[in-house]
């Protein structure tokens, strides 16, 4: 494991880079913000570890901002694979994304208007959620809706809390609906797992080439066939190609140029 600090001067993730390249492994795994991913990149590319024998995967930490960054990245990070939470394609989720566009360009937002990103989406699906519990509760008498935290009952600094709380939490818990970013619906408070799509970085943009869910683990296709398999075979993706424009998938380690014997 190597740690890079988003603070790190590029002197130092080169350091670090140079630190990976005398080692065997080959495959990298990186879980970091799209700024340090950019300059990681930059400079992996300048080392010559974007080339062919090389595999890197990016988390959703990265991968959910890929459509925030410019061709220049994707160029840096051609044949990377990456991982996020799959959204299906809808004509809800296209109209909401064209008046996201169209409203960012009323506002005079300078730059090129991206669509909304995964988080952006649930934030949407969240504010939605609290609107149709809010809606089954009902009125409320407007005296009752909160509840002093404050130990003798005078400090008027203290936070409040909603005494309908437990009864909004409630309603949350059964609100299920068609969210932008897919079924919504939370789990012991937490939002049920979905799909993950798994990309490959390719020219300006990226290339699905597989989905993994819970149940059927990797595949080609989001297709449920019914059948209690559980696949973590990478065979199951379609055609990768990896970093150095090679479509042969790595081996995963490489003897270290430093460790390299020559023979006369």
């Amino acid at each position: 494991m190597s740690a890079i600090s988003i603070s790190s001067e590029d002197n130092q993730i080169s350091k670090e880079l140079k630190k990976l390249m005398a080692k065997q492994t080959r495959v990298f795994l990186v879980h970091m913000n799209p700024s340090l991913g950019y300059r990681l990149f930059f400079h992996a590319k300048k080392a010559g570890m974007m080339s062919e024998g090389y595999a890197w995967i990016i988390t959703d930490y990265l991968s959910n901002f890929l459509n925030s960054m410019d061709f220049v990245a994707h160029d840096l990070m051609e044949g990377v694979l990456g991982i996020r939470p799959y959204v299906s394609k809808s004509k809800e989720l296209d109209s909401f994304q064209e008046r996201w566009k169209r409203n960012m360009v009323l506002k005079k937002r300078t730059g090129l208007v991206r669509d909304l990103n995964i988080y952006g989406l649930w934030l949407y699906d969240t504010i939605h959620s609290l609107a149709i519990a809010a809606e089954m509760i009902g009125p409320v008498n407007s005296s009752l809706l909160y509840v002093n935290t404050s130990k003798n009952g005078t400090d008027n600094t203290n936070l409040k809390i909603s005494a309908f709380g437990p009864r909004l939490l409630s309603e949350l818990s059964r609100t299920k609906f068609p969210g932008l970013s897919g079924e919504f619906q939370l789990i012991n408070g937490q939002l049920k797992p979905s799909a993950f799509e798994i990309f490959n970085v390719f020219g300006t943009g990226e290339k699905t080439v597989g989905f993994w869910t819970i149940d059927t683990g990797i595949s080609r296709e989001l297709i449920s066939t019914g059948e209690p398999t559980h696949s973590t075979s990478t065979k199951n993706l379609k055609s990768v190609m990896w970093p150095g424009d090679s479509f042969t998938r790595p081996k995963g380690w490489a003897i270290p140029a430093c460790f390299t014997i020559y023979l006369r």
